[in-house]
């Protein structure tokens, strides 16, 4: 019981504080809106990149 309590201690604490990742900030020129949900956007080097926002919820264009 106390190697259960304590494994469950160890993945908990894991979790918890192994996780905390820092978005890292860029800017750049929206070219177009691909749907709801996506971007694609010209950086600062040149690059296209496609963008899809996390966490919402968007029909795509072919959608009713």
């Amino acid at each position: 019981m106390l190697c259960s309590a304590l494994w469950f201690g160890l993945v908990f604490g894991a979790l918890c504080f192994g996780a905390s990742a820092q978005a890292k900030s860029f800017s750049g020129k929206v070219l177009r809106v691909v749907d709801g949900d996506s971007i694609e956007l010209l950086d600062g080097h040149g690059d296209v990149l496609h963008i899809r926002l996390e966490g919402i919820d968007a029909p795509e264009w072919d959608q009713p």
